[in-house]
């Protein structure tokens, strides 16, 4: 739990893995197994409620080596000698739990009346979408997107997103940050296949402006 030990060890696993991608190559999924609890997305809807603001506070000073764990755990798998379709696959299982706990979340924050549940929750799907955008930056152009066959795998994702846009409500601004983080980094990684989705993002901007009268 000490943070600085925290962040160096993750800093240095992701050095070893780019150091020595050729060499893991062969070994990607016993990593991803072996790691699986640093994967472990937490998930505000499983905690009870009379321990969920204390658990918010603990998982703070988690986040940002979190994330830095699955940027470094993408680039592995897509820099791998595996094949495009076993990538999508590992790719599928590792952004799977982020995104079912996403869908959970927007329903949840827009039930609850409470401002501190709310903002456990915003947070919570901001961080989603911050892990899914650094996921992407494990792709470059020696190996695209679509040549590891997860060009549906993101667009899916972006339209799970994008639901999330009419959600009116105090903590709107943190929600609309990741949309606009994710959908920025679409464009850089996936090119002509997300300009279907601009407008329709565009769209849902503005409708929640005018519904705000701004």
């Amino acid at each position: 739990m000490d943070a600085k030990l925290r962040s160096r060890v993750s800093y240095l696993f992701s050095r070893f893995t780019k150091d020595l991608r050729t060499q893991l190559s062969q070994y990607v999924e016993k990593i991803l197994q072996t790691i699986q609890d640093l994967l472990a997305f937490w998930n505000p809807l499983e905690t009870p409620p009379q321990l969920l603001l204390q658990k918010h506070e603990q998982q703070q000073h988690l986040y940002d080596d979190q994330i830095f764990i699955y940027e470094t755990v993408s680039y592995l798998v897509v820099n791998s000698s595996l094949d495009a379709k076993l990538k999508a696959q590992l790719m599928r299982n590792i952004l799977a739990p982020i995104v079912n706990t996403f869908v959970g979340l927007v329903q949840k924050y827009a039930e609850t009346g409470d401002e501190k549940v709310r903002l456990v929750y915003a947070t919570s799907l901001n961080v989603a979408m911050s892990v899914a955008t650094r996921v992407s930056k494990g792709f470059s152009n020696l190996f695209k997107v679509k040549d590891c066959e997860c060009t549906e795998i993101f667009l899916e994702i972006l339209r799970i997103f994008i639901q999330a846009i009419p959600v009116n409500t105090t903590h709107k601004a943190l929600i609309h940050a990741g949309i606009r983080q994710y959908m920025h980094r679409m464009i850089i990684v996936i090119d002509n296949e997300v300009l279907e989705y601009i407008p329709v993002t565009i769209e849902q901007f503005l409708k929640v402006l005018y519904y705000f009268g701004f």
